[in-house]
């Protein structure tokens, strides 16, 4: 095998691992070929919903006469997602993997196993990038016209793009996992510096899109402040368009040499991060404490708190969503945005329809807070234990599910209540922004655990792909992005009456909440002969 090549084998390997492929390839069992079946199915709904939204902003540019700006727009949405995702997903894919010892231990340089895990993060951003880009620039060619030049420049744009943003987010990660590595508490100071750097990037998104000064929606001005100030390498693209070809060969070397740099600076440190991240913390001295009596709920719920705060890819992937509308909600406070666009509409639309159209937004990020859909999951190897409790499955189940609700309800709660003061809401929009988000947070949550059970993953070699890489997360992903998109769409024609059906959706997650609480959480067992089994039928076996 030649040397130059063996970063590669090791990219196909850890790809095929990662998302369960070379499984599926040698697997008899059906059922989970029908599971990945519809995981493909799910995945390319997503795909086609989120092509046609591409589309019709690109179509907006175009309406404009702003088609010019379409790629920088694209290259930069693309590569600002990727790297905010690629922060999320942390150094998981780096460092702290089951196979480490066995990759170190074959004739490979440091260099080519950092290359290798760095190939497969790639893989993920490329096909994002490419759904992005591709049909914004399909949009370009009919609006400006085609030409082999402009064909080459968005081949480049797109196979180059996505290495800044990755290197610039492992750096990051990388570091924080090297500075926090020596450390007792080291999961979790990594979690509250990802944290941190998640909020300060979009807290400086959300700075630049308000400071756009303008009075009506000018694509242009909305080019120039997402690319040339959010993400400036994408002005590079917009010049090589232009006809300038010295751009586009700055924009695929500043690409590259971000790539390389971080390669050659990591791959001397790399054996070490990974040696104290594996290494177990100093035990500390022993304190006489009087013990606390618990019941057995609540030791499980912290039990679980801990697990949750002990992994920073489970916590960053997990509890994003809160992240989020916590930030929407500072936003808020800091701009007033429903008085804002009150002011600007002429027709004088009232607050309180910008009220349900905000409220119902804010489900979206409420939706995204699931971490009971991994954690049957994450107990990987251990989940021995939990099947050996003397506790009902409920209880256990319960535990796991109060998790999602506890980070999501509150910050539900307190983005409403902006709302409802900022658009002076009377007692039916107050009613309706509350009910709504809370019943959609223990929905959520119980419907996580529910798909967790059914489609459990405990043979994962690094904890991204028990996190992101398995099918309950993909169902509620960009199911609950449908579902609440499609929510928002109502609300939007519904104006002043979007109390009813933030009501009807309240409803339905009542409904769906008392659903899973009588036909899957009062029967369920973790295993055969459980007291809480069915005697009718036997139950699911998770191990």
């Amino acid at each position: 095998m030649k040397a130059k090549a063996k970063w590669l084998v090791l990219a196909r390997v850890q790809l095929m691992g990662a998302f369960g492929l070379n499984k599926l390839k040698y697997s008899d069992d059906l059922r989970a070929k029908k599971r990945a079946g519809g995981a493909i199915a799910l995945i390319a709904f997503a795909v086609i919903l989120l092509a046609f939204y591409d589309v019709m902003i690109a179509l907006a540019f175009a309406a404009q006469g702003a088609a010019g700006s379409i790629p920088a727009f694209a290259v930069a949405i693309a590569s600002l997602v990727s790297f905010i995702f690629s922060l999320i997903r942390g150094c998981s894919m780096l460092f702290a993997a089951k196979d480490h010892d066995a990759v170190m231990s074959l004739p490979v340089t440091k260099a080519a196993v950092i290359a290798s895990r760095l190939a497969v993060s790639y893989i993920v951003d490329f096909a994002f990038v490419l759904l992005v880009c591709a049909p914004a620039f399909i949009v370009y060619f009919v609006a400006t016209g085609f030409t082999f030049y402009k064909l080459i420049a968005m081949l480049a744009a797109v196979v180059f793009s996505p290495l800044l943003p990755l290197a610039a987010a492992t750096a990051i990660g990388t570091a924080i996992t090297a500075l926090t590595a020596r450390f007792r508490y080291k999961n979790l100071l990594q979690s509250l510096l990802g944290i941190l750097f998640f909020i300060a990037i979009f807290a400086v998104s959300f700075a630049v899109s308000f400071g756009a000064n303008s009075q009506e929606p000018d694509m242009n001005a909305l080019a120039e402040a997402i690319a040339g100030k959010a993400y400036p390498p994408a002005m590079l693209v917009s010049w090589a368009f232009a006809g300038k070809i010295w751009a586009l060969f700055a924009f695929i070397g500043a690409n590259i040499a971000a790539a390389a740099v971080f390669i050659a600076v990591t791959a001397p440190f790399y054996a070490k991060i990974c040696t104290r991240l594996a290494a177990k913390s100093a035990g500390v001295a022993f304190k006489e404490k009087q013990i606390r009596k618990s019941g057995a709920f609540g030791a499980l719920f912290k039990k679980e708190i801990k697990r949750l705060f002990s992994s920073s890819v489970y916590l960053m992937n997990s509890i994003g969503g809160a992240l989020l509308l916590l930030i929407a909600a500072i936003a808020m406070l800091i701009f007033d945005p429903i008085k804002l666009l009150s002011g600007l509409t002429e027709e004088g639309i009232p607050p309180q329809a910008f009220g349900y159209i905000f409220g119902a937004a804010g489900l979206i990020f409420a939706g995204m807070t699931f971490p009971s859909a991994s954690s049957l999951s994450m107990e990987g190897k251990s989940r021995w234990i939990m099947c050996s409790l003397p506790l009902p499955a409920k209880t256990i189940l319960l535990a796991k599910t109060a998790v999602g609700f506890v980070f999501s309800a509150p910050v539900a709660l307190i983005f409403s209540v902006i709302v409802c003061v900022q658009a002076h809401a009377g007692p039916l929009m107050w009613a309706a922004l509350i009910a709504a988000p809370v019943a959609y947070c223990a929905f959520i949550s119980m419907f996580g655990t529910f798909l967790n059970y059914k489609f459990p993953k405990y043979d994962w070699q690094n904890e991204m792909s028990a996190v992101k890489n398995s099918v309950p997360v993909l169902i509620l992903s960009f199911g609950g992005m449908v579902l609440t998109m499609g929510m928002l769409a109502i609300t939007l024609f519904a104006g002043a009456y979007g109390f009813i059906p933030l009501f009807v959706f309240a409803a339905l997650s009542v409904a769906g909440c008392a659903a899973l609480h009588a036909f899957f959480f009062k029967k369920v067992s973790l295993y055969d002969g459980a007291p809480s089994a069915p005697e009718t039928k036997a139950p699911k076996r998770l191990y």
